[in-house]
C-alpha cells in the first residue's frame, strides 16, 4: 500500500488550520453578544447597513479572520477538485 503524500499534507494543512482557529478564538474572545443592544426588533426607518458597516470597522479583526478562512477553505477545495488522478 502506497501513501498518498497528498493526502497527508491535506490532514496536516487542515490540522493546522483547526488549531490556528482555535488558539485565535482562544486568545482572543469574541464578545458579539457584548454589543448588541436590547432584544428588540430593529427599526425599519433606522439605517442597519450604515449601523452594520459601523460595526464591522470597529471590529475589524473579526471580518479579516472570516475573509482568511473563506479564503483557506476555497483555495482547499479547488486543490481537491483538480488534483491529479493515478490509476
Amino acid at each position: 500500500m502506497r501513501v498518498d503524500y497528498l493526502q497527508v499534507i491535506g490532514v496536516i494543512f487542515a490540522v493546522a488550520a483547526v488549531v490556528a482557529a482555535l488558539t485565535v478564538i482562544a486568545e482572543r474572545g469574541f464578545p458579539l453578544f457584548k454589543y448588541a443592544e436590547s432584544r428588540a426588533l430593529i427599526n425599519v426607518g433606522e439605517d442597519v447597513g450604515e449601523r452594520s458597516g459601523i460595526f464591522l470597522w470597529k471590529n475589524r479583526s473579526l471580518d479579516l479572520i472570516i475573509q482568511a478562512f473563506v479564503l483557506l477553505a476555497s483555495a482547499i477545495g479547488c486543490v481537491a477538485l483538480f488534483r491529479a488522478e493515478r490509476w
